[in-house]
This record gives structure tokens, sequence and C-alpha cells, in this order.
């Protein structure tokens, strides 16, 4: 009796060794158990309203994340995740399962930034890759082994990728609630592959350990908090898988659609980049802001705001809409392009024309025909012209010959002897 009752014991220290702690589901759709170590056979199926026991292991076929459970009358399988929940636990909100979430700052890099900029940001990508990375073949950074960092949050499963393609941590969900825009969940760490330790994630997580991660939701963006954590472990973006590719493409040079992309906005509607497909290259701006003010998708009040610009902004207004008054002023909503690519209505009323110098021909200067110099006629008192200088000086050199001969016609002549 001693022994049986030291056997489990023991039992119980290595399974809870192994599994670090119990979490248990309750079926909620019938579901197929897959067997351990065969991915094709069947162990049975489960009931609605089953319960069933974490066994310390989470993992994803096709796609799909599947949750090691032993079931109420022993069998033990693959039980597709989105078909039980940790009991007292809440489904988590489409707006955040449906997405891929991935750090904000690469969008950025789909708006031209150089693909050198990452460095700013995952600095252990340079120091880390010759030890970590398969690509032998692709000249540093291998670019082309880059997947992008990125979490994929689920009802029961956390799943975080990392830059390096097989770079992952898994966690399995204890417990998940959800309070305004605020999601909070405490999972345990099932697996972390660790290929790059100085990753701010694998620093920072280990197998076994059990944490809290705090969602802070605006939109389509989302801070994430680690326990106590002061500040955000990640900031990120919730994107389709069309994005989340683009940007890996992006990384491994090669082309891009960028029509396709849905550019992420806050609850507001705002974003930090501008749609693609903008013709900026005869903006001129027309208008000015004379306080900070809100674009928004259509001219009302009410509407998603695209953007806020602040006070001396410029923009180019495209067409006038609809007469309005706000804070006391009646003026008309204006559709904008605002200097750095942002299109939508603003209230014309906090914007101030841009004065227009006028634009002036240039003189035209016509050229000079050769200088002549023509006679000059003074008028006499009589009101007859005075004849030309070149008179003047034939008259004086004429008297100047008579004086000379008169004087020599009155010389003596000398008296001969």
């Amino acid at each position: 009796m001693k022994k049986t009752a030291l056997f489990v014991l023991g039992l119980i220290a290595l399974l809870g060794g192994a599994y670090g702690v119990e979490i248990t589901y309750t079926v909620t759709q019938d579901s197929n158990l897959r067997e351990l170590g065969n991915l094709l056979r069947m162990v049975g199926t489960v009931r609605e309203g089953e319960m069933v026991f974490y066994q310390g292991r989470v993992g994803r076929n096709a796609g799909i994340f599947e949750i090691l459970v032993r079931t109420e009358r022993g069998w033990q399988g693959w039980i597709d995740s989105r078909n039980v929940l940790s009991q007292g636990s809440q489904p988590l909100p489409s707006f955040i399962t449906d997405k891929m979430w991935i750090p904000s700052f690469y969008q950025q890099f789909l708006n031209g930034a150089e693909i050198e900029t990452m460095f700013d940001y995952e600095p252990f990508w340079r120091d880390e890759y010759d030890d970590h990375i398969w690509g032998i073949r692709d000249p540093p950074p291998w670019w082309w082994s880059a997947a992008t960092t990125g979490f994929e949050v689920r009802d029961n499963v956390v799943y975080i990728t990392g830059i390096y393609t097989g770079d992952f941590i898994r966690f399995a969900t204890i417990s998940q609630r959800q309070d305004g825009s605020t999601v909070t969940l405490r999972v345990i760490c099932e697996h972390r592959s660790n290929r790059t330790p100085q990753n701010r994630f694998n620093s920072r997580f280990s197998t076994g350990g059990i944490y809290q991660l705090t969602l802070m939701i605006d939109g389509d963006y989302m801070d994430v908090f680690v326990d106590d954590d002061a500040d955000a472990i990640a900031r990120l973006v919730g994107v389709d898988l069309h994005f989340r590719n683009s940007v890996r493409d992006v990384f491994r040079g090669e082309p891009v659609d960028l029509s396709r992309i849905v550019w992420p906005r806050r609850a507001d509607g705002s974003m930090d980049f501008p749609p693609h497909g903008i013709d900026m290259s005869d903006f001129e701006a027309s208008h000015m802001k004379t306080t900070r003010l809100r674009v928004r998708d259509n001219p009302y009040m009410e509407s998603l705001i695209v953007t806020t610009l602040d006070t001396g902004m410029e923009a180019k207004v495209l067409e006038e809409g609809s007469v309005a008054t706000i804070g006391g002023i009646t003026a008309s909503w204006a559709r904008v392009l605002t200097a750095n690519g942002f299109t939508g209505w603003a209230f014309s009323g906090f914007l101030e024309p841009i004065a227009v110098e006028p634009e002036y021909p240039d003189p035209v200067v016509a050229e000079a025909p050769e200088e002549q110099v023509a006679p000059i006629a003074v008028a006499t008192p009589a009101g007859q012209p005075i004849p030309p200088l070149s008179a003047f000086v034939a008259v004086a050199v004429a008297a100047i010959a008579v004086i000379l001969l008169v004087k020599r016609k009155k010389k003596p002549q000398r008296r001969q002897d």
C-alpha cells in the first residue's frame, strides 16, 4: 500500500514537472481526437460538454493549432484548439483571432524604407545570423531566410514567430478574459526554439514559465505587456496574410503588389502611413491648417479619422462639399490631399488659403538699333531752328582764314636799296 501511494505521488510529481500546470477544457463542439504519433488515425470522438485535460503539448497541423489532451475516459490524443475552451474563460473576439499581428514598424518597409533599417529594431539579427540561419549560399545577412516576427492569438493558444525561419515560442492559455479593449491572458510557455537567444522574446520567456500577457487594443493596433513590465514587449498591427507575406517579400527582394495592401487603422480611423497609389507629382498646396485638424473618411463629424495634422501643415483642396457649422464657424467641408499623402475630408473653416503672389511675365527688352548721331537743332527766339553745328564749324574756319589773309596784306613791305 505504501509503495502504491509513493508511486502515485511520484507519478503526480512527474506529470506536474512535465506539464507545469493543470488546464481543464470544456469541449464546445463534437470533435475527433487524433492519435499521438499518427496524424491519420483517430482515437475517438469527444462530445460537446465533455471535459478534457491538458497534457503539456501544443502543436500545429496543416495550419490548425492542436492541443494534446486526455479525456475522462482515459483516451489521449490531439484535439483542434478551436473546439475547446479552458474553464472559466471567455472566447476571444474575432477581431483578435482573425488577424496576423506583426510589429508596427514593418509598415515602413512597404513604404520604401531600406531593409537595413531592421537593425534599428532587431539588432540581434546582425549579431546572430552566422550561428542560427541556414541560407549559407546567400550573402549576409541572408534576407532570403527571413520570415516576419508575428503573434497569432487564438482561443487557448498564443504563437510567436521570430524573424528567423523556424524561430518560435508556443504558449498554452490557462485562462483568458476581456475587459473592453483590454484582453488578459494567463499562459504557460510550452516550447521555445531559442534560435536567437538575444531576441527580446526568447530572452523574456522560458519553457515551462507561467506569464500574464496583457493586450491593449486600439483598432488594428495592439500593445503587448508581460506581467508587471512598464514597457510593452511589442507594439503590433493586425494585418491579413497578404500584408505579412508582402513584408517578407520585401526582405527577399521580390516584387510586391501594393495595390492589395489594407493599411492598419486605429479605432478612430487614423493611420500611420497613407495608402499607396496617390499621385503626388503635381501636388501644390492651396491651404494651410490654422489649428490641429482632423481629416476624415467622409464629410461629417462622426466619420472615422484618417489622420490628424498639426498647425501649419499644408494641403491641397480637391473639391468643396456640404456646408456645416462647427465651433460657431459656418463653412463647407473640403476634400483635401495633405502634403504627406493622405486624402479625406476636412472642415474648411479651419483652413486658411495660402496667398499666391501673381506671376508676371518677364519684360521683353527689344534690341536697340545701332546708335546714330542726329544733327542738333536748337530753337531760336524767333522759333526758327539754328543751323547744324557743322555749319558753325565751317563758318569759324572761314573766318580764321579771312583774318589771316587780312593780316598778311597789311604787313609792310621791305624797302629796297
